[in-house]
């Protein structure tokens, strides 16, 4: 089992290094790629918050496709994702005369990117349920890894080939993402531990209220942070840079989220997950302030510093949180229904009204207004309960890369 649990973690962040760094072409290049094509901030808002809804139509249906289904394992369900990524990607260039259809490719690209994480997370949650003590923390810091090592690159890819190469920068890490899949065990493929029937959302809600206000407070967080991320173009040019000061902000953005996701292990052996998830509602609610405030791209890198605790420490303790909150035959619908409620719903309102904000509101004014959106999430996670497991007991569950 030990040999199993090092192998599968490794091999968890070897899937969460080349899903980040497709993820951070997709979404974090997706404004200038789009911008290359001829759309406007208004029309790449609602690009993005298509993407989101289809998001949500997409995860809600493979959810039942695995737990109810079983029609395939989580890891098939991540090839079949990344398999639709590369054919989206390779059509876009040869439709790019017809923007109708490029921002319908770009949406399903889109939509398919955001799936992967919460997919991943999907599977760590399988793998943790049978057992094997996987690493969460350390294996997603290498998707921060990924992520900002081409928001690094991406600004010169973007100022010496143009955004659109990127492109097909993504069919190769989403055509190595699924020949790094067949490394996985066949025991180890990512299946629910128990039949889950046939229970709605709703029934789930009932059952697990604090789950519940878990995706509600997520929802008005991640409209905010949504809307920081995916136009952080526009933020960046009205601080006076450029794309190559883009890309550094995207590549500090994901690079400062590493010390938190590698020491969470320790940090949630001494600190209760619910409390974890507090703190970083409060510094995803205290980046947009400071973004607020900031008036140049300095400000705006500095805003980046509190990125470790803010989304770095949130995407392993909320896995954990739902781990602990929420019972074992329901943990795949659950893991992916929290990737619903952040780029799904929190998703599309924030690209949504955030583009034609930004449009007719001006940067300073919609970056105030997503601060206070931020807030109530915040606020709403402070009336979150711990689940059922802290402190030592919780450290049997992790597993040192």
């Amino acid at each position: 089992m030990m040999c199993n649990t090092r192998r599968l973690t490794r091999l968890d962040a070897l899937l969460h290094l080349l899903t980040g760094m497709a993820f951070s072409v997709a979404i974090g290049f997706g404004n200038p790629i789009l911008s290359a094509y001829g759309f406007h901030s208004g029309q790449v808002g609602l690009v993005y918050s298509g993407a989101m809804v289809a998001t949500i139509l997409l995860q809600s249906g493979m959810s039942v496709l695995i737990e109810q289904r079983r029609l395939f394992s989580v890891i098939q369900s991540l090839r079949i994702v990344a398999a639709g990524g590369i054919l989206s990607a390779l059509l876009i260039p040869a439709v790019r005369h017809l923007p109708g259809t490029v921002a319908v490719l770009y949406l399903l690209l889109l939509a398919i990117s955001t799936m992967a994480l919460p997919t991943l997370g999907a599977l760590t949650a399988c793998w943790i349920g049978d057992g094997y003590a996987v690493n969460f923390g350390a294996a997603r810091a290498m998707s921060s890894v990924g992520f900002s090592v081409v928001g690094f690159m991406g600004g010169f890819i973007m100022r010496t080939a143009g955004a659109t190469t990127l492109l097909y920068l993504y069919v190769i890490l989403q055509g190595l993402l699924i020949a790094a899949s067949f490394i996985c065990p066949r025991t180890a493929g990512g299946y629910p531990t128990a039949d889950a029937g046939t229970v709605r959302f709703r029934t789930l809600f009932r059952q697990y209220p604090d789950f519940g206000r878990l995706l509600i407070g997520t929802v008005f967080l991640f409209f905010s942070h949504n809307l920081i991320s995916n136009f952080l173009k526009d933020i960046v040019e009205h601080g006076g840079g450029g794309p190559v000061e883009y890309g550094v902000a995207v590549g500090l953005c994901t690079l400062l989220e590493l010390p938190a996701l590698f020491g969470f292990a320790m940090v949630r052996r001494r600190i209760r997950t619910v409390t974890l998830m507090q703190v970083s509602a409060l510094f995803l609610t205290l980046k947009v302030l400071i973004l607020t405030l900031s008036g140049s791209v300095y400000g705006i890198w500095g805003a980046q510093a509190v990125q470790s605790l803010a989304y770095g420490l949130y995407t392993p303790a909320v896995l954990y949180y739902v781990h602990e909150t929420v019972a074992a035959k329901f943990q795949v619908r659950a893991q992916l229904a929290v990737g619903v409620a952040t780029m799904g719903v929190g998703g599309a309102a924030g690209n949504f009204f955030g583009g034609y904000m930004i449009r007719y509101w001006g940067i300073t004014i919609t970056l105030a207004a997503a601060t206070v959106v931020s807030a109530v999430g915040w606020i709403i996670f402070r009336n979150l309960k711990g689940g059922s497991r802290y402190g030592a007991e919780a450290s049997a569950d992790v597993e040192d890369i």
